[in-house]
């Protein structure tokens, strides 16, 4: 019984220490062994790595040691920190929404990295708070993959990246959010030369979404 007791105390104590936003150590997944600021009790999918876990297996496939990257919609960087887990490469993150940029460079700081972080709208044309993935490119390198979430702006962010897409064919995970943008998406990524795969959301413990069809498009050359 007092052993049982210990341990419950001990359970009791390490889910109490981790009830705040310091960054964790992640137990598996894509970030595995990577450190993100995640509440475990008020956000277990997160800390379990079962967020969109739908990609998991897409990502272990398409990424290897080297390969470059564009984030395009980073959010907090779930995905730049895993993907650098993947790859020990290079990120170049894109993330418009001002809150996200600060959670974002802080889970960049907690595992030792220091990845540019872009604050622009990504589109078909460049303007006066857009660029394009051509136009990144030319700043930064050319992407050997592209992992795309743009709340719906994802076809035009296409369309600007036809330079890269002709001449350097990288490999692509990209949200979309209508029937009318995927089938858009995917159109255009067929004429120019990929083979194309849809990731329906899980059945199982399904995630809240803020549109009626949101599904991904796994892209290979």
């Amino acid at each position: 019984m007092k052993q049982l007791l210990s341990s419950c105390a001990k359970f009791a104590f390490r889910v109490a220490n981790m009830n705040n936003d310091r960054p964790k150590r992640m137990p598996r997944g894509l970030l595995a062994g990577k450190r993100y600021i995640v509440n475990p009790c008020a956000q277990p999918g997160i800390y379990l790595c079962l967020y969109e876990y739908e990609l998991q297996e897409h990502f272990y496939k398409l990424l290897k040691t080297g390969m470059r990257t564009f984030d395009i919609g980073s959010a907090m960087g779930f995905h730049a920190v895993g993907i650098n887990n993947l790859t020990l490469s290079d990120v170049v993150c894109v993330e418009p929404n001002s809150a996200a940029r600060v959670r974002l460079r802080e889970n960049l700081a907690a595992n030792g990295l220091s990845f540019p972080v872009v604050d622009a709208f990504i589109g078909a044309k460049t303007g006066p708070s857009t660029t394009t993935i051509d136009k990144l490119s030319e700043d930064y390198f050319a992407p050997d993959f592209l992992k795309i979430d743009i709340e719906g702006g994802e076809y035009n962010a296409l369309q600007g990246a036809e330079h890269v897409l002709a001449q350097h064919k990288p490999a692509m995970i990209i949200e979309t959010h209508s029937v009318e943008l995927e089938t858009n998406c995917a159109d255009f990524l067929r004429k120019a030369g990929y083979k194309i795969r849809i990731v329906k959301q899980r059945r199982f413990m399904r995630e809240g979404r803020s549109v009626a069809h949101n599904q991904w498009i796994v892209a290979q050359p």
